[in-house]
């Protein structure tokens, strides 16, 4: 949605990575991340020890579930004191909430529609990505339908090309509702 160049960098600074994150599971304080749009840097102590544990667990073990990397991260966050620790100050620093109003994932059926609302967001403080799923795809088989023309989702994508710019403010997260 948003150019990488003006946003990615002052992300990444704090902890070497950043992903969306959810709320916090109020039962284990589990904080969990968006593991479909990463920017990490090369040296992130949180990339490395996922990549590790993708590479050795992962193929053997989890590879067939879904959601089988995030299981993995589920774990380290649960196993490893410092990726907890880096985690959650990551989220706390420099952290946007997947689900909040300015979140990432044009998963449910408002964004089926056009509408004031989401218009606003797009034309005025754009998230920085979305994520277009299963659901995405089901129902607008045909890019070229007026149905699809109507959509917010078609209004994201045409906002996006205007290389509009907009600074989020961080959010911390919340407990799970």
């Amino acid at each position: 949605m948003q150019p990488l160049d003006h946003w990615a960098q002052e992300a990444v600074s704090h902890s070497g990575i950043w992903m969306y994150h959810a709320c916090i599971d109020p039962k284990t304080n589990y904080i969990g991340g968006a593991s479909w749009f990463i920017l990490s840097e090369k040296s992130s102590y949180i990339i490395n020890k996922w990549k590790e544990g993708v590479t050795i667990i992962g193929i053997k073990e989890k590879m067939h579930t879904f959601l089988w990397m995030d299981s993995i991260f589920k774990d380290l966050f649960f196993t490893d004191n410092k990726f907890r620790d880096e985690w959650v100050d990551c989220c706390h620093a420099k952290g946007l909430d997947m689900n909040s109003e300015y979140g990432s994932r044009a998963e449910s059926s408002y964004w089926l529609n056009n509408n004031k609302f989401r218009s606003d967001i797009f034309l005025n403080t754009p998230p920085y990505a979305i994520k277009l799923s299963k659901f995405f795809m089901d129902s607008f088989p045909d890019p070229t339908s007026v149905h699809f023309k109507n959509s917010s989702i078609y209004n994201a994508i045409k906002n996006s090309k205007r290389g509009f710019v907009y600074k989020h403010q961080w959010e911390a997260p919340k407990k799970c509702i």
